[in-house]
């Protein structure tokens, strides 16, 4: 039986819990079927001790682990320096790494420089970065306006030389999260977003100073088969009323009285320039 992930951290949190019974889901029940192990009991399957040892050296067998005493955590190569299995780490092989975008002034590395022509971006763990030549960070919502960030106009000369980060998803939104609540003292913050509540709760969630809203907002409304407000009120949630700062409550209620929703590539795809509406 080749022993993945899901198996082995079932295996180990039945272990560590000395579990007499576990659910009989299709891991469980793969791990009966072919070890032979338990017994089934309706919905469960019943574990005595000698099922557990069979469990447990099953995986010192397999990964070469102690299940019991130890654990796999860290990226793929801190994993591997424990057994020959380095996919059984939870963490994606970029999942720590960052991409960043600087328009003219190249960014300022530990180690050297990097330049990041149009259309490009670096990839690098945020320890990687001099931080001390930043002092303000605009974050990216969305891939493609990223990817596309050197052609999108915004009316701020601060921004002139800031860095351009992309929030991604998952273990890399998280990473982003962390990184901006390190730097929250140190370098101004601004969120370009999707101009849709969904947008509005994503820069809340990063406490930036700012959000870059499109210029001359009003004007959005003569523009046809731009507007989405069937997003508007899948996205629309009433407890976000109470978070708005006051500098974004009167853009807010105009977005929430016209129901819109009106994405980044669409702003980019008609060239809308961009302005900053700080808290």
């Amino acid at each position: 039986m080749t022993l993945g992930r899901q198996a082995f951290f079932s295996i180990q949190t039945a272990l560590r819990k000395q579990a007499e019974n576990v659910t009989a889901n299709k891991t469980w029940l793969q791990l009966h079927a072919e070890l032979a192990i338990g017994s089934r009991d309706g919905k469960s399957i019943r574990l005595c001790r000698n099922d557990r040892d069979q469990l447990r050296y099953f995986v010192m067998d397999t990964l070469g682990i102690d299940p019991l005493h130890q654990s796999i955590q860290g990226d793929r190569l801190d994993v591997a320096a424990l057994t020959a299995h380095e996919k059984l780490s939870c963490e994606g092989v970029f999942a720590n790494e960052i991409k960043i975008f600087r328009k003219q002034q190249p960014i300022e590395l530990t180690h050297g420089q990097a330049q990041t022509p149009p259309g490009s971006y670096l990839s690098s763990a945020a320890d990687n970065i001099d931080w001390s030549t930043i002092d303000t960070l605009v974050v990216v919502e969305n891939g493609v306006p990223f990817r596309q960030w050197s052609k999108v106009r915004i009316d701020a000369p601060c921004l002139e030389e800031s860095l351009t980060l992309y929030r991604g998803h998952d273990q890399s939104a998280r990473a982003v999260m962390d990184l901006l609540e390190q730097k929250k003292n140190s370098i101004k913050t601004y969120a370009a977003v999707d101009f849709d509540p969904a947008g509005f709760r994503i820069a809340l969630s990063l406490n930036v100073d700012g959000i870059l809203i499109p210029e001359d907002h009003e004007k959005l409304l003569l523009e046809k088969h731009l507007n989405k407000p069937a997003t508007f009120h899948k996205q629309n949630d009433k407890k976000c009323d109470a978070l708005i700062p006051p500098g974004w409550r009167k853009l807010w209620e105009w977005l929430h009285a016209r129901q819109i929703a009106i994405t980044q590539e669409s702003l980019l795809a008609r060239d809308w320039p961009l302005v900053i509406l700080k808290k």
